[in-house]
């Protein structure tokens, strides 16, 4: 067997090691929702968040089952099996003869003792995610919360390195991490310190997509992102309420939004009663299931025009952007032939806008700056000049992003630093410096 190959297998159990703890622990946790991408872990969020824990704890684990470990060969660059004694050595006796010496090497005893190590360690880690997800889970503070992560993802990777001490041998630490305290400090800070940043970064991201969602009134959406963050950062403050209330009021908005959905919808229901119907399903982000009720009022004698609107929403939530954009065209080719009113211009605006949209992410760059350009002339506001703004930006046509930008500022004064930020962006990008005007 090649030096190259053992080598190569003693990293195979580490990661093997890891990528069960990862699926153990998720199991512990009770994973929700399905789809990995979407899923919330108790305690540690999300799934990427528990294997930068596992990931930052590896170092560390490494270090403490090297430091525990039997003593390498110094004499051999290849470790000999785990099963083997030790060769026995020769010494010199009074009349100068050599004496074989037999050292025995109890290493099955070792390997047993590695192996129970192993189970120590994942037995403290599935105790661990037992107490976080019971009644004194929601007590965590953020210091707490970011020490029992640590704690449990270290003990995690102690089992792995344990097991892997037992089955091979753990990959070596350099020279230096096992004998310098230095070494040693910056091991343990970045078992903590790494995953508490992340953790940091993502919370920051949850805030801001729960934002949004609460403003779009998504709150099924809103749920998960509230469930996260309370996993996440327990002490987060959202519209200036502690995110515990912010989520249990989400909680009992979604319940009551179920309670009516619970109540069958009679075939021979209103168009306005499938739109209520709609509208509550859209609210909880059940959006196959609204697609299927808005369809029959595209068309026929139930025709409704707002749900053209509707079903292009639909389909941009679930990211089918080419149907998304066929329901919105067909949206502006109804309010284009009727007569000029609030609600036309409205409607058509609204129609312009997910157009836009749609055209963006199937990357039609003509049609999405004709799109922006309509929404502009059907409704001038700053905002959505600042859409048609970030549109030219996007296409590098600096000059009429900059122009489209200080009218923006123009019409609402609110949006003068979102402006400045904006056309100073502009002045660095593509040499449009030239380009921008100065007041």
């Amino acid at each position: 067997m090649s030096v190259r190959f053992r080598s190569l297998t003693k990293w195979f159990v580490p990661i093997s090691g890891t990528l069960v703890a990862i699926f153990a622990i998720n199991g512990q946790l009770n994973t929700i929702n399905e789809n990995l991408a979407n899923a919330t872990t108790a305690f540690f969020g999300r799934w990427d968040v528990l294997v930068v824990c596992l990931l930052a704890a590896a170092p560390l684990a490494m270090l403490l089952t090297a430091r525990t470990g039997p003593p390498a060969n110094k004499h051999s660059n290849d470790a000999a099996p785990r099963s083997a004694t030790r060769a026995p050595d020769s010494r010199p006796t009074r009349n100068g003869a050599s004496e074989i010496v037999s050292y025995p090497e109890s290493t099955e005893r070792l390997r047993w003792v590695w192996l129970l190590a192993a189970i120590v360690f994942a037995g403290l880690a599935a105790f661990g995610c037992r107490i976080v997800v019971s009644s004194a889970a929601p007590h965590f503070t953020l210091v707490t919360a970011t020490l029992a992560r640590t704690l449990i993802a270290t003990s995690a990777m102690l089992a792995v390195m344990s097991l892997s001490q037992a089955l091979t041998a753990a990959p070596p630490l350099p020279t230096y991490a096992r004998q310098s305290w230095t070494a040693k400090l910056t091991l343990v800070a970045m078992t903590i310190m790494i995953p508490a940043a992340y953790v940091d970064s993502v919370s920051e991201g949850i805030r801001i997509d729960l934002d949004k969602a609460l403003q779009a009134r998504r709150f099924g959406l809103a749920s998960q992102h509230a469930q996260r963050l309370t996993q996440l950062h327990p002490e987060a403050v959202i519209q200036d309420q502690p995110i515990q209330s912010i989520h249990a009021d989400i909680t009992g908005q979604v319940q009551r939004l179920d309670a009516t959905l619970r109540r069958p919808l009679s075939p021979r229901a209103t168009s306005s009663e499938r739109g209520r119907r709609v509208t509550v399903l859209m609210q909880l982000d059940r959006n196959e299931e609204a697609i299927r009720l808005l369809i029959p009022l595209t068309h026929g004698p139930r025709f409704q025009p707002i749900s053209l609107d509707y079903l292009g929403l639909c389909y941009q939530r679930l990211e089918r952007y080419q149907e998304s954009l066929n329901a919105y065209q067909a949206a502006v080719a109804h309010w284009t032939s009727q007569p000029e009113d609030d609600r036309q211009k409205s409607s058509l605006a609204s129609a312009w806008k997910g157009v836009g949209f749609a055209a963006r992410r199937l990357n039609q760059r003509s049609l999405e700056e004709h799109a922006y350009r309509q929404l502009v002339e059907t409704s001038t506001t700053a905002a959505n000049h600042m859409l048609l703004a970030q549109c030219y930006r996007e296409h590098q046509k600096t000059e009429l992003a900059a122009q489209h930008t200080t009218i923006a500022a123009e019409l609402d004064p609110e949006l003068k630093t979102k402006s400045e930020s904006m056309l100073s962006s502009i002045s660095t990008d593509h040499f449009g410096c030239w380009l921008v005007p100065r007041s």
